[in-house]
């Protein structure tokens, strides 16, 4: 049997790479909290596996009757979902930033092993593949998503830093309170948009 150069673009291929590429990454920044530079590379390796999740997204929506809302609400959750995490951290400092970040650790492993475990056999219902996707054109397209995490990110460093410049309590807490407000209000607009 012939494989086709595509066949290694299919949405469970992707899937997994987005899945190890994100628990490595998760993983080794944590013998790196000492050093910028490895913690920086290591949390950029993590960071490869968002574009990766996110590009089967219009393979997955071309199996459904309307795609459109079925994109949105995809990227609607994957928002809701960030927020959630931007809630919940603070409550993890707590434990310090190893207790932080060992916990997106174990959480990217079970994220592994579920999508290893629910796309076998996948894909079935649709015929788009994802060559596309990793084209140059394609990949520009996938700034719009990065520019809005980064954004969002941004406004609850920042607010955590001011908070914490004038002294209020709770400085990260707040700060990201406010980030997981902004990742919710995305996830809400791009869920109603696609409606």
């Amino acid at each position: 049997m012939q494989v086709t150069s595509s066949a290694r673009f299919t949405v469970r291929n992707v899937l997994i790479a987005s899945s190890i590429f994100t628990f490595l990454g998760l993983t080794l920044r944590l013998f790196f909290l000492h050093n910028f530079v490895l913690f920086l590379i290591m949390q950029t390796l993590a960071a490869v596996g968002y574009p990766l999740a996110i590009a089967p997204v219009g393979s997955v929506a071309s199996s459904f009757k309307n795609q459109r809302s079925v994109t949105g609400l995809n990227v609607g959750i994957l928002f809701i979902g960030m927020g959630i995490g931007s809630f919940i951290s603070p409550l993890l400092l707590t434990f310090g930033v190893e207790g932080d970040l060992g916990f997106a650790t174990v959480l990217s492993l079970i994220s592994l092993a579920l999508v290893l475990s629910f796309t076998r056999g996948y894909p079935k219902n649709y015929t788009r593949n994802l060559r596309g996707s990793f084209s140059p054109l394609m990949v520009r397209n996938w700034y719009v998503g990065l520019v809005i995490a980064t954004f969002s990110v941004f406004f609850g460093g920042v607010a955590s830093t001011l908070l914490n410049v004038h002294h209020v309590p709770n400085a990260i807490s707040f700060g990201g309170l406010l980030g997981g407000l902004s990742f919710i209000g995305s996830g809400l607009s791009s869920v109603s948009l696609s409606k």
